[in-house]
């Protein structure tokens, strides 16, 4: 019920961005962070104090890159890029 309330709706135009596309709809959570991720190779000096994990309204697809840095704030990124990969596979 708590991730339901904090949830927020979104739209932007990738018309503007990305030629032939309209309004894109979506909804982000915001997921809190551990701290002290500063030099943390996945995120580099400018370690946010939490992230956006997106769900494309019009299909429900989750963005896996943002799953992987909400699960593993340390993680480096080679292991991001194997995930990457996997999930491609």
């Amino acid at each position: 019920q708590e991730l339901v309330e904090i949830r927020r709706l979104g739209q932007t135009n990738l018309g503007e961005k990305i030629a032939g596309h309209g309004p894109f709809s979506y909804v982000h959570l915001r997921i809190s962070l551990p701290p002290n991720l500063e030099d943390q190779e996945l995120f580099g000096n400018g370690a946010p104090e939490s992230y956006f994990l997106m769900r494309r309204s019009k299909d429900g697809f989750i963005s896996a890159t943002g799953m992987f840095k909400a699960s593993f704030p340390y993680a480096r990124k080679v292991d991001e890029e194997a995930e990457k990969q996997y999930v491609k596979s």
